[in-house]
């Protein structure tokens, strides 16, 4: 058994004793996992559990409120899925002082660089707003979109999920889409 594992982890040290174990079965060993376990633990081929990745601290500060429009947006993600099964995303942009859907961007696959691409849209027709309100999605935080906002001069206030007022402000954007689109 033992000479069955190194010859299954020779190439490949990084894989798992779930993914050793299926191939011992399908290579017709009749071990059990208790047995593999013991000799997998007994070559300290077990793998580490990767940390989580923690999001960075940042300060707590009380959500603007707008006195006068394009000042103050808010931007966040929706998901649904097609007759077919096939997932889509939204992504909406909405003017916090008189509540104005200001884009929708639908696709299957929205990137950083996709985000930059329709705020520079939205430069040319409407400006660009002092502060943009978001949550802490990968799309926000990454180095493509967070380094253009910080060129153009506009602050990002991330808010935690499930702030009432930006989350019912998607929540209106998306009861105007047709059901089953």
């Amino acid at each position: 058994m033992i000479a069955a594992l190194a010859a299954l982890v020779e190439g490949k040290p990084s894989r798992g004793f779930w993914k050793c174990r299926t191939l011992l079965r399908r290579q017709g060993r009749p071990w059990n996992h208790k047995r593999i376990y013991r000799a997998y633990k007994l070559m300290r081929l077990h793998l580490r559990r990767r940390a989580k990745r923690r999001l960075p601290k940042r300060v707590r500060v009380p959500l603007y409120v707008p006195r006068l429009p394009d000042t103050v947006w808010s931007a966040d993600f929706m998901s649904d899925a097609l007759a077919d099964g096939r997932r889509f995303r939204t992504f909406n942009v909405v003017d916090d002082f008189n509540r104005e859907v200001l884009h929708i961007e639908i696709d299957t696959s929205i990137t950083s660089a996709r985000l930059v691409r329709v705020f520079e849209q939205s430069k040319q027709e409407k400006g660009l707003p002092q502060v943009l309100c978001t949550d802490y999605g990968p799309e926000f935080l990454g180095e493509t979109f967070t380094s253009w906002a910080i060129r153009q001069g506009m602050a990002i206030q991330y808010i935690q999920a499930r702030q009432t007022e930006p989350e019912r402000l998607h929540r209106a954007a998306q009861s105007h889409l047709p059901r089953g689109a």
